[in-house]
Order: structure tokens, then sequence, then C-alpha cells
């Protein structure tokens, strides 16, 4: 009689813990459903997106744009469903300068460029290859500057060059980076006689 009672005893343990724990999981998968609902991606680069999204225990969906430059491409508006872990995010196209370079065509020895920049949302009325305000900046194979040029928003430099090889680089007026006029990627270029080469340069905006 009394092994009967134990074992029933057991029975009705084993039960309880059962029903606690599964209490427990559905608990913890609210509380993270609600936490994913929390979290604010819109405007972070996809990059810190993900990162943000991952130490939520939250997965993440990206629709919108091909997802080239992660750490540039903004989150545009996200999403989560009723209950649901996983974030869908829409990510803003990458905006970039126009492709294909260097150029080259019969003309005076010089470089032709424009500052432009890279990621960041796009700008209403403003198309992605306008060119940007500041310096360009013409370095030699050795390091020291040959040749520097302001320009104005929309408007090319053109650089008359010894035929050599060097490096582009723009400092913009416009684009603030951490507090300072942000600097291009330096670009590097050959410069052929008789040839007139076009050579632009970006910067990367998060």
């Amino acid at each position: 009689m009394r092994r009967r009672v134990r074992a029933r005893l057991a029975a009705v343990v084993v039960g309880l813990l059962v029903v606690f724990a599964t209490l427990a999981c559905s608990g913890s998968a609210a509380a993270g459903a609600r936490g994913c609902h929390k979290l604010r991606l819109t405007g972070l680069s996809v990059r810190q997106a993900r990162a943000k999204a991952a130490l939520a225990h939250c997965k993440v969906t990206l629709r919108g744009a091909p997802v080239h430059a992660p750490a540039e491409q903004t989150v545009a508006r996200q999403s989560v469903g009723s209950g649901n872990k996983t974030i869908t995010l829409w990510v803003n196209p990458q905006c970039e300068a126009p492709p294909h370079e260097p150029a080259y065509a019969s003309g005076p020895t010089q470089l032709v460029t424009a500052l432009y920049s890279a990621g960041g949302p796009p700008r209403p009325g403003v198309p992605c290859w306008t060119a940007l305000a500041g310096t360009v900046v013409v370095t030699d194979a050795a390091g020291a500057i040959v040749a520097s040029q302001d320009v104005e928003s929309g408007e090319l430099a053109h650089i008359p060059l010894a035929a050599g090889d060097y490096s582009v680089e723009g400092v913009y007026d416009t684009v603030i980076l951490n507090g300072n006029p942000a600097h291009s990627r330096s670009q590097l270029v050959a410069v052929v006689a008789g040839q007139t080469v076009r050579q632009d340069v970006t910067v990367g905006i998060p």
C-alpha cells in the first residue's frame, strides 16, 4: 500500500515539474518576444542592427535593397509579428559613385574627379551621384602633395598632371564624421600622356 502511495506521489511530483518547466519556457519565450518588440533598429547600419538583435536573441530577416555594404547601408524601417522573435528589417540602398572607373579618353593629360558619398539613407530629390563640395588632394608615389583643388557641390575637379601614378583623396565640406570633415578612401590612379582620366573618390557614410 505504502509503495503505491509513494509511486502516486512521485508521479504527481514529476507531473508538476513538467508543468512548471513548460510554464517557465513559455514565459521565457514570451519575454523574449516582448524584448524583440522593444528593440529599435531603424537608422542603424545593417551590421549594428544584426549585432543588437543577436544580443537580444532575436532573429533578423532582411528585405528591401540588396546588402553589399552592411557597415554602410542603414535600416529604413522594421516590423515584428505578434508573439514573434523574428524582426523584419527593410534596408536602404547603398548610394555609390558611378562604376567603371578609371575611364580614359583622348585629351589633355589630366585627372578629372569628383567627391561622392557611399552608403547612408537616400536623400529625397538628390541623386546618389551628386558631386559634393570639398577639396581634392593628389599625392605622388612618395606621398608628397602635388596638387589640390577646391570644388563646389555639383562640380568636377580638372587637375593637369604629368604622366605617372598618383593617389587621390577627397576632404568633404558637407560630410562630418566624428566631429571632423570626412576623408574619402584613397584611390590609386595612373595618368597617361595624351589621355584624360576620370577617377572619382567616395566616402562611406554609416
